[in-house]
């Protein structure tokens, strides 16, 4: 009799350990599934193809650098004789900023971004003649409301609707590297996304309109400008996730005075390279690359940011 009743205790033992385990396995499970979530949640809400929750709010200090060169030719004069001698420029931008994300209630959040910005132009001419300048300052704020107009659905894709105004506090000067843009711009913008775990697309088609003003007795009028930016996102682990993309921007011809002036429409085209790790539960470290693929885009500009969640 008293082995029977150390044998059943054995065996009740044996199977309350295995529902134990059972139960913790799937409290990983779970906790890995919520942690995947919260790093790509982060990383869509980066791209601006995420809504906060109400009451949420995010901290983001992040670095931006921006290198721009071109080759150029222009008339010197040598020994009294002019000369066509070929002119580098080199253009080195750095941004450091904070922005600051704020879930609202019914599918929204607001945005406002403080840039600081460091610029260094270097200019050589024929290989004799050098100028180097360096500005510093407050670059231009920008604000952002974002809403949610259609939840993701297995026959439609989520859709988001974004307005962001630039003001232009920066330092501006015509037909130089400035600081700020010189200009207030209003863009409004629609963003599609549909999820496919583990991946998750989205494209933005946006349009902007810049604000003309009096500048040194001139009339200035920037010309508007539509954008483009194709994407997709890979949950690549619990933890991390993997992104590229493609963005392009086309703007209008400026007038001065009401006239256009030739060759100041751009066309700017980069592709987007991105990789997003969370470092704690409320921390992610997210770094870009952008490579300019037009003669009026940068040569590239790398990008990383600590967004803090609270």
């Amino acid at each position: 009799m008293t082995v029977r009743r150390w044998a059943g205790l054995l065996a009740c033992a044996a199977l309350l350990s295995h529902r134990c385990a059972l139960a913790q396995s799937d409290a990983a499970a779970s906790g890995a599934e919520e942690e995947g979530e919260r790093a790509l949640e982060r990383a869509l809400a980066r791209q601006s193809v995420f809504v906060l929750r109400a009451g949420v709010r995010e901290l983001e200090p992040a670095i931006e650098y921006t290198y721009r060169g071109s080759d150029a030719v222009e008339i010197v004069n040598q020994s009294g004789v002019p000369t066509v001698a070929r002119q580098d420029v080199k253009q080195d931008r750095l941004e450091t900023r904070l922005t600051l994300r704020a879930g609202l209630p019914h599918e929204s959040h607001v945005e406002i971004r403080l840039p600081y910005v460091f610029l260094r132009n270097d200019r050589s001419t024929a290989d004799r003649f050098e100028q180097t300048d360096h500005k510093s300052g407050l670059g231009d704020v920008q604000l952002g409301f974002t809403k949610q107009l259609a939840e993701d659905r297995p026959a439609r894709p989520a859709v988001l609707a974004t307005v962001n105004w630039r003001l232009p506090n920066g330092e501006f000067q015509r037909g130089e590297p400035s600081i700020g843009g010189g200009f207030h711009a209003l863009q409004g913008a629609l963003t599609l996304v549909k999820r496919q775990d583990p991946l998750v697309f989205f494209g933005t088609a946006s349009y902007t309109a810049v604000r003309g003003r009096n500048y040194g007795g001139a009339e200035i009028e920037p010309g508007d400008s539509i954008g483009l930016k194709l994407g997709t996102i890979l949950a690549a682990s619990p933890r991390s996730s993997l992104r590229g993309g493609f963005e392009m921007s086309r703007s209008g011809r400026t007038q001065v005075d009401g006239a256009n002036m030739p060759g100041s429409d751009t066309v700017i085209a980069t592709l987007q390279f991105g990789f997003a790790t969370l470092l704690s539960r409320r921390t992610l470290l997210d770094i870009q690359l952008n490579v300019g693929v037009t003669p009026d885009s940068p040569d590239f500009t790398l990008i990383v940011s600590l967004p803090l969640r609270f």
